[in-house]
């Protein structure tokens, strides 16, 4: 974000400090001479250092803000009420090294004079992100997105539509920074510590195979002791660690050829660690390159394919497929998505690398992709600015599947903080990793950490809040409501996963895993075909802020449904109008009208709620009766509590891939509310003897409970049931009414 005119604010720095007193606030202390009777030197001590603060900060480079601290500090000793210098000293600390400590002092300076400067909020709002106070954030971005003046940027190179986007994209970290701080991930995060991090910034870790070698880059003093005038930090170079007896060694810097005199970075090692590709001003282009280990030292680098080093563009960061015949790797170069983009490259029949390949909008968005790795050849873990972050970059993977790069997932809290997390390198196991972030807690800047998995890809992906669907089923002229079965399928699997009947409302709800396409069978009930409308009009229309294409750019992954709406009297197709409407916002997502073989499709944004209303024509008003639902309802301390069935193939009693997306659901909630008693029911068809329906719908509801013990809920808050085929909620006449018997229930005890 472009800041302020500095050198407009330096001009009127000590005017701004004159002032501070007398005009603005009682409470803010300028540095004059009548505060400070009788201490003349030291006030001028203290002009003396702050003017070489502005000197440093009006550079607007990491190295210089860092510098400027200095000064600040020594003048803040001498008067800490003065809200100018408060917000400096929190802004340095934002855009240098120690992120954490910068909201005590814009706090103070919006407590001394909160009109101190236009940019206030938004810096304050940058503080109470970092330190996970997202609603305080969001009020603060919102203040200021209502305050910025077009006329103010005629003496800034700032555009105003640019600068509102990004408040925008902030408030947006927020709302999903509450979403996701509060359904915490199971993994183990451990600082690599003071033997291998520096107080300046360490990161961009690659690991042998072995896990016993570990290359990573740093700013602190190395091989050259020059800084670079980009942003004044010392120029990166390339360290070696090794883990011996239990921990990394203290790094060593291995010097030429692996580091020359400017900037030098890791990017990928081989999985023995004897080949080594960096990032390095090579002959004055700034190249990905290779060396090898050879006779104890390195040999000398070897630039990549021209597919890969793009003239005039950067990039810093790449990672082989396991035969190393693929390379995909980051690029800024022009005609991307925007910003830095993931590409690809392959080894042709005849040896040569092919032409670089952008792949695509599902995973790359309007803002910067960084720090791409393949865990064997199938899932892809990089870090992104775009998509559903908390603040800064987040990690994401994503999974190959039938030649497509799936809608990417957040890795959730506590891998992704408010912070920068980027670089994540995964062990050939994929129980382990190693990253970066600029995160609370670290020695100074980015640190190098290790990352546990205690739970598989799937259960992440599962972990994720789910897209739920309020439905409404009426008729299109006299608004009344309808009877309509809802049945939901998996599209990848075609297995029943929720069956609804809309009540005495018209209304039914289902709740979806997100980033995943479902059919869905609705079975209108009481409708006549000769009062029905053809509409010889039909399709999804969709409004300009949802259109489908950039549903990736702004949520990380979307939801598609296949549907079907049929009279279930005779089974002919229906077209009934349908409004897709987000329920937070009550915002239009689309239209939609099936063919005239009742078919339709519509793709909304995961992990959001939606009302979806259904008018359908020549269906008299039927009344609508109260049927089973396929969850339980329960009542405790006056909240209704309801929890999905599970249920089960014929003749089985193993826990479904679409029954666990359930079960990781309830036992978030379980073990959010621990004071809850659980009773589990099992259920079967009528298929069998009673006495052997009675054995596996015990065993069904026991699998369940063992299911639920497996993350984490205890053993002694259930009690569980076998009820064979006595509680049917469906008729057993069916294939699909004996599916939905096939179950186990759960409901809340107190």
């Amino acid at each position: 974000m472009k800041k302020p005119n500095i050198f407009a604010m330096i001009i009127a720095f000590s005017v701004v400090f004159f002032f501070c007193s007398s005009i603005l606030s009682a409470q803010d202390f300028g540095f004059t001479k009548g505060n400070f009777p009788g201490q003349k030197k030291e006030l001028r001590r203290a002009l003396r250092n702050i003017k070489k603060g502005d000197r440093r900060y009006s550079y607007d480079l990491k190295g210089k803000y860092a510098e400027a601290l200095d000064y600040y500090l020594l003048a803040n000793n001498f008067n800490p009420n003065c809200a100018m210098l408060n917000y400096r000293i929190g802004v340095c600390y934002l855009e240098s090294f120690y992120k954490n400590t910068a909201l005590l002092y814009l706090e103070n300076a919006n407590r001394l004079n909160s009109h101190v400067t236009d940019d206030l909020p938004y810096y304050l709002g940058l503080a109470y992100q970092y330190n996970y106070q997202f609603d305080k954030a969001i009020a603060c971005y919102q203040k200021y997105y209502g305050s910025v003046d077009p006329r103010k940027l005629a003496n800034e190179s700032g555009d105003l539509d640019t600068r509102l986007a990004e408040i925008t994209k902030r408030i947006e970290e927020c709302k999903s920074g509450k979403i996701i701080y509060s359904k915490p991930n199971r993994l183990e995060i451990m600082n690599l510590g003071q033997n291998v991090n520096s107080l300046y910034d360490d990161y961009c870790p690659v690991v042998n195979k072995a896990e016993t070698v570990m290359a990573f880059t740093s700013r602190r003093k190395g091989t050259s002791s020059r800084l670079n005038h980009y942003d004044f930090l010392y120029y990166e170079d390339i360290w070696f660690t090794y883990f011996r007896n239990g921990e990394w060694t203290i790094p060593e810097n291995p010097g030429p050829p692996i580091n020359g005199k400017t900037n030098d970075a890791t990017s990928d090692m081989s999985e023995g660690g004897d080949t080594i590709t960096i990032y390095k001003n090579y002959k004055g282009e700034d190249l990905l390159v290779e060396l090898v280990k050879q006779d104890g030292g390195w040999s000398k680098p070897r630039k990549l394919t021209s597919s890969v080093n793009y003239t005039g563009s950067h990039q810093p960061s790449s990672s082989y497929t396991s035969d190393r015949q693929t390379i995909y790797f980051i690029s800024d170069k022009e005609g991307g998505v925007g910003g830095s983009d993931i590409y690809y490259s392959k080894v042709d029949e005849s040896g040569k690398w092919g032409e670089a390949v952008n792949i695509g909008p599902v995973i790359n968005t309007p803002y910067d992709e960084e720090g791409v790795c393949l865990l064997n050849d199938t899932t892809m873990y990089f870090s992104s600015k775009g998509h559903n972050t908390v603040g800064g970059y987040d990690i994401f993977l994503s999974r190959l599947i039938d030649g497509k790069w799936t809608a990417p997932v957040n890795l959730g809290y506590p891998m992704n903080s408010t912070g920068d997390d980027i670089f994540l390198w995964m062990g050939k196991d994929g129980k382990t990793g190693y990253f970066n972030s600029d995160r609370q807690g670290g020695f100074g800047g980015h640190d190098i950490y290790k990352v546990q998995f205690t739970m598989s890809t799937e259960e992440i992906i599962s972990n994720i809040n789910p897209v739920s669907i309020h439905g409404t089923v009426v008729d299109e002229d006299s608004g009344e409501p309808v009877m309509a079965n809802v049945l939901m399928y998996s599209r990848e699997k075609d297995s029943l996963i929720a069956s609804r009947v809309t009540n005495k409302s018209g209304k039914y709800d289902v709740h979806l895993s997100s980033g995943k396409a479902y059919r869905m069978s609705m079975l209108v009930k009481g409708c006549d075909d000769a009062g029905a409308k053809k509409k010889l009009f039909f399709g999804t229309s969709y409004s300009k802020e949802f259109n489908p294409i950039k549903l990736s750019d702004s949520a990380g992954m979307a939801t598609v449904i296949y549907g079907t709406v049929i009279n279930e009297k005779n089974g002919k197709p229906m077209q009934p109008n349908i409004e897709i409407i987000e329920k937070g916002t009550g915002k239009k997502v689309a239209v939609v009208v099936p063919d005239t073989l009742g078919n339709f499709n519509v793709t909304v944004t995961s992990t959001l709620e939606y009302n979806m209303y259904v008018q359908v024509s020549g269906c008299e008003h039927t009344q609508v009766q109260v049927v089973t639902e396929n969850y339980t309802q329960s009542n405790i301390d006056g909240q209704i509590i309801k929890l999905e069935n599970i249920y089960f193939d014929f003749d089985r009693s193993e826990i479904r891939p679409d029954a666990a997306e359930i079960l990781n659901r309830h036992a978030v909630l379980f073990q959010s509310h621990k004071d809850w008693k659980i009773l589990v029911e099992g259920h079967t068809d009528n298929m069998g003897t009673m006495k052997y329906n009675e054995f596996l719908s015990q065993k069904r509801a026991e699998n369940a409970i063992e299911y639920l013990l497996a993350k984490g809920v205890k053993r002694n808050r259930f009690k569980s049931g076998g009820y064979g085929f006595n509680k049917p909620i469906s008729t057993n006449e069916t294939d699909a009414g004996r599916q939905l018997n096939r179950r186990v229930e759960f409901s809340i005890m107190k």
